[in-house]
């Protein structure tokens, strides 16, 4: 979509934030189809639902881009079906119990829209087989 490296830097850090605001507000919202948006396999989305009907994240105010952090630290993959970056989110002072931020690999599916969809969430420090086997072979969609 972009040329410059630095702007797509940018492309993929606002895009990645945008599933990250937007899955904690589904949950927040309790919201199920609004998932649908932002999550882009049935472990992410059932993850999420979980969530909801668990009522095992305790909100503290509703999420929003000011108020979570989330800085893409390095990009791992960029490729047109999957988008790897490693990425450190807090969301203290909105989930209870939020301390300090959490660094991880995510994998994220493009999609035509132009948007990104949550593939799958793996430790930093994962070995590259195992997150690249995700963009190669993981089973995409949702069925809600």
């Amino acid at each position: 979509t972009t040329q410059s490296p630095d702007e797509r830097l940018a492309e993929i850090q606002a895009l990645a934030k945008d599933v990250y605001v937007g899955r904690l507000m589904g949950i927040y919202l309790e919201d199920k189809e609004s998932l649908l948006s932002w999550i882009g396999s049935q472990a992410g989305y059932d993850d999420a639902v979980s969530a909801i009907d668990s009522r095992r994240l305790t909100f503290i105010e509703e999420p929003t881009h000011d108020n979570l952090g989330f800085a893409v630290d390095e990009v791992l993959l960029d490729r047109l079906d999957c988008v790897v970056v490693e990425a450190t989110l807090n969301a203290k002072g909105v989930l209870e119990g939020a301390s300090s931020p959490s660094t991880l690999i995510l994998i994220y599916w493009p999609t035509e829209a132009g948007v990104f969809l949550d593939g799958a969430v793996w430790e930093q420090g994962t070995p590259q087989f195992q997150w690249i086997e995700e963009c190669d072979i993981a089973e995409r969609g949702v069925t809600p």
